[in-house]
């Protein structure tokens, strides 16, 4: 079992750095396509965060490309920031859903829901979608944690905790409104 486990483990990180360098070879097919460049052009004139339709746990992936924006890198080199942004978002997600919340089921989910959902990831990185399934998927390895340690947490940890919760309700909910149905269902799965 524990063989198995580190096997997956290592395909999971190894599918990661594949990702990241198909996102940095492909940085400029990826961040030139339709809402790409159209987010890349309004940070880059604004040098701030650019938040369309609400969906303001945006903001996660545009950390690196405002940080470099804002260090007046060359264009060329916020595009490769902008194109690495998402998966490093994906893969702090899937450490966290690993070391932090102990769910492997949780980490290889996030893997699974990447390699599915390709045609959505892949050339087409600005998917609010995508954002809140992996967001779900983190809520999901939380609430797993919190059920299964509720009992061994003193009193204001276990405040930090539902506040953890919420936090991760609310970033699922504004990456995008039809997670919320996502959430119901995991809320209901560990409420049976």
């Amino acid at each position: 079992m524990m063989v198995e486990n580190r096997t997956i483990r290592l395909i999971a990180h190894l599918f990661f750095l594949v990702m990241l360098l198909f996102a940095a070879k492909y940085a400029v097919a990826r961040m030139l396509f339709a809402d790409g460049s159209f987010y890349l052009f309004k940070m880059t004139c604004s040098g701030h965060f650019n938040i369309e339709a609400g969906r303001y746990s945006a903001f996660l992936t545009q950390i690196i490309p405002v940080a470099l924006i804002n260090l007046h890198a060359p264009l060329k080199v916020v595009i490769l920031g902008y194109s690495l942004s998402f998966i490093l978002v994906y893969y702090l997600f899937f450490i966290i859903s690993l070391r932090l919340f102990s769910s492997l089921k949780a980490a290889v989910a996030i893997t699974l829901a990447l390699v599915l959902g390709v045609s959505d990831s892949s050339m087409y990185p600005i998917s609010e979608m995508q954002l809140g399934i992996i967001s779900s998927v983190l809520f999901y390895a939380f609430t797993e944690y919190f059920f299964i340690h509720e009992k061994d947490f003193p009193g204001k940890k276990k405040i930090l905790l539902v506040a953890t919760g919420i936090l991760l309700i609310l970033m699922c909910m504004f990456s995008h409104a039809s997670t919320l149905f996502l959430l119901f269902v995991i809320i209901a799965f560990h409420a049976i």
